[in-house]
């Protein structure tokens, strides 16, 4: 089979083509056909040596995949072969709060990601894909769009109609989070630097544009513009230090 591995931190420069036998799983694991994979921001930080975890040394990236089962080893009860699934981010992480032991434990990161043709899971670190998603779909799901939900939905404080949301910039994250907020009711400020990615952004359902790029106090743009304007109920933040000045403002 085929695999990417990062041989260092120089970006697309550092990954190498290689060739080698399919794994076998062992007896609670499953062996993945990957059909879709995805390309998050977080991969291209990895490549360049930029994420706050320290990854492994000739890591596999990647972290959203999605494929069906060819080979189940001897003691998995949860799948058989022919089911579709996509394997989880945290692949320690099962239930509860996130620790810092799942932190540590991140495809792509610290653990073998998914840019390759086949992998071996432990059985409770994969979730079966829905009959009503494709492969393509569903690969955009483990890591960008759980990431936008937990935002929303998450904490103690959970969305409700009415809320105001602000989503930066047009990554993973931010569309999903931008989606699922205006399913949930909710009035929805996007940022970008891009008249382009502004009208795409509008597409998929945000009331208010605002170029970040030639308006230095976008947050205070926000408040005034958002309902009764009382500010943002939530902000999924994705930028840098210097960006979160800026944010502060918008909330309530």
């Amino acid at each position: 089979m085929k695999q990417w591995v990062l041989s260092g931190t120089c970006g697309t420069d550092s990954l190498q083509l290689q060739d080698v036998p399919i794994p076998e799983p062992s007896d609670h694991e499953v062996l993945v056909k990957f059909h879709a994979a995805s390309l998050n921001f977080r991969d291209i930080m990895i490549a360049n040596g930029q994420y706050y975890v320290k990854t492994k040394e000739g890591v596999i990236p990647g972290s959203d995949a999605a494929g069906e089962i060819v080979e189940v080893g001897p003691k998995v009860t949860r799948f058989t072969t022919g089911q579709r699934l996509s394997p989880i981010f945290h692949l320690t992480h099962l239930y509860g709060s996130v620790k810092d032991s799942d932190i540590q434990n991140q495809l792509g990161g610290t653990y073998d990601g998914v840019f390759r043709e086949y992998a071996v899971f432990n059985e409770h670190g994969c979730v079966e894909i829905p009959s009503t998603l494709s492969y393509l779909e569903a690969a955009t799901l483990p890591w960008a769009a759980l990431t936008a939900w937990n935002a929303l939905y998450g904490g103690p404080r959970k969305l409700k109609p009415g809320d105001v949301v602000l989503t930066q910039g047009s990554g993973g994250v931010s569309i999903f989070a931008l989606q699922f907020a205006k399913l949930g009711g909710a009035q929805v400020f996007s940022t970008t630097s891009s008249v382009e990615k502004g009208a795409k952004l509008r597409e998929l359902g945000a009331d208010v544009i605002i170029n970040y790029a030639e308006d230095s106090e976008w947050g205070q743009t926000a408040k005034r513009q958002s309902h009764r304007k009382r500010g943002a109920d939530f902000v999924v933040e994705i930028a840098n230090t210097m960006a979160q000045r800026s944010i502060f403002p918008s909330s309530c």
